[in-house]
């Protein structure tokens, strides 16, 4: 009763103690900063008093559908926050790279077949309906590649929390957000083989203490897969 939940949709880099980054551009903040919701769905009072005082950093938005908004941001960060991660790199790195972004596109089709399975639909994104990511029959990759370039161009200069903790020699949350799809999906019968290696390279180095080369460990991806284009 006295929790109510959201999603960040700008992004930032801790620099020092009391000293960030906002890596995102001043549109995004302005146009989606938070979205927050009761997790019951009601829309309640204090929920609009909460948008209130938020909305003194950006626009806030009110949705009465938190689980489905959860899992668009797990996808968000399950994508581009486990990518990031596993081949030590900024979000450019990946959105100039037609390998790395069909890695991405799996995963992102993995994380909404896993959703499904779950009971849940991804809700809106930045206004953008995230369903259309899902890999169906017939489907042309390319088709999801450029949307993903679309869409996270402008969080090109980001680098994500996951390999912020890689630098620092800190421990990850991969295993509540890859890991997290990769759990939901062994207990619904989804596959997820893409999620699983992002898990497995991750967690190696975190326990030999290591940032993850961007060329190594994107042949590891092309050795394991063998299905790029």
């Amino acid at each position: 009763e006295r929790t109510v939940g959201g999603i960040a949709i700008f992004a930032s880099m801790r620099i020092e103690p009391g000293i960030s980054l906002i890596t995102t551009s001043p549109e995004v903040i302005k146009n989606n900063a938070i979205e927050i919701g009761e997790i019951n769905g009601q829309l309640t009072a204090r929920i609009y008093t909460v948008q209130k005082i938020l909305s003194a950093i950006g626009s806030i938005s009110v949705t009465d559908s938190l689980v489905n908004t959860r899992w668009a941001k797990l996808l968000v960060n399950a994508t581009f926050g486990g990518m990031t991660a596993a081949l030590g790199c900024a979000c450019k790195d990946i959105l100039q790279n037609d390998d790395a972004l069909e890695i991405v596109a799996h995963i992102g089709d993995e994380t909404i077949k896993t959703a499904h399975a779950s009971g849940f639909r991804l809700g809106l994104y930045r206004g953008q309906d995230l369903e259309f990511l899902e890999l169906k029959q017939n489907d042309r990759i390319e088709d999801k590649i450029a949307f993903y370039r679309q869409f996270f161009g402008p969080y090109a200069n980001v680098k994500l929390s996951i390999y912020q903790d890689l630098t620092k020699g800190n421990k990850t949350e991969i295993n509540y957000i890859n890991g997290y799809v990769c759990k939901m999906g062994k207990q619904n019968g989804v596959p997820t083989p893409y999620n699983d290696f992002v898990v497995r390279l991750i967690n190696k180095a975190e326990e030999e203490g290591y940032v993850p080369d961007f060329e190594s460990n994107l042949e590891l991806f092309r050795h394991r897969f063998k299905c790029f284009s």
